[in-house]
């Protein structure tokens, strides 16, 4: 996957949460080719990331490697690593899957590789500019028809890494002052393209060093469609990473590794 301005806000400050894309489709892969017939295919139903601090994310093409941990006729785990152009890994984790029925004349290959956000623009522009308050963020928003999947729900690694983008706004300077280290995001139902997402996260936890924070996610009808906690660093002087920071950035078209 190339690495672009969608990685980053306003201020230029990349959020590692947008690698959720990336690993969300890489580590189920190994799930997906291990799946009891061809008519099934693995939905993500629990993520956990881990983020190297400091790494570049835009010395893209940035990979993932991957491996089965366990398979049955229900779902599968998988678990691997993303590194970066320079081979320096850059984040790793797990993927918890179940297996579902695929629609008839779906080839889940083909289809998976569009799944991609629109490279030029800003998290910002994406998804918009959460409201917060001291200790909390929260952000509406409609989901277009470029966030979704085949099968016409909202793509889980783009979840993850709208879920990371508010969840650093509800802490005090946000990502210009916390770098995520840990993510875990649980997926309890789908959310249908074209529907109304509400987005909130609150601090649990602000110390010298670390922040916590959970988020979730809501549809129109107020049923929760996805929760996540997050554990942040603060930044030390002169370590954010922005997106002026790399000729990578200007890569103009993403793709899956």
């Amino acid at each position: 996957m190339a690495a672009g301005p969608w990685m980053a806000d306003r201020d230029g400050v990349v959020h590692p949460g947008t690698l959720g894309l990336l690993l969300d489709i890489g580590l189920s892969m190994p799930v997906l080719y291990s799946r009891p017939s061809l008519d099934r295919a693995p939905v993500t139903v629990c993520l956990s990331l881990s983020f190297v601090p400091n790494a570049d994310l835009l010395d893209g093409p940035l990979v993932v490697s991957s491996e089965l941990m366990h398979s049955d006729d229900d779902g599968g785990q998988g678990r691997g690593e993303a590194r970066n152009n320079s081979g320096a890994i850059v984040a790793f984790g797990s993927v918890e899957c179940q297996q579902f029925p695929l629609p008839d004349g779906w080839n889940v290959i083909r289809e998976e590789a569009g799944t991609i956000p629109e490279p030029g623009f800003s998290l910002d522009e994406m998804f918009g500019l959460p409201s917060t308050r001291p200790g909390s963020a929260e952000l509406v928003v409609p989901s277009a028809q470029w966030f979704s999947n085949p099968r016409a729900t909202f793509h889980g690694g783009v979840l993850v890494a709208l879920l990371e983008y508010v969840a650093a706004s509800a802490l005090p300077g946000g990502a210009r002052d916390w770098c995520v280290a840990t993510l875990r995001v649980d997926f309890v139902r789908p959310v249908l393209t074209g529907s109304i997402l509400r987005v909130e996260a609150k601090l649990l936890q602000e110390g010298r060093r670390l922040g916590i924070v959970s988020a979730r996610a809501v549809g129109a009808q107020g049923k929760p469609m996805c929760f996540a906690q997050a554990s942040y660093i603060r930044r030390q002087s002169g370590s954010r990473r922005t997106s002026g920071s790399s000729q990578a950035a200007a890569s103009p078209k993403p793709g899956v590794a």
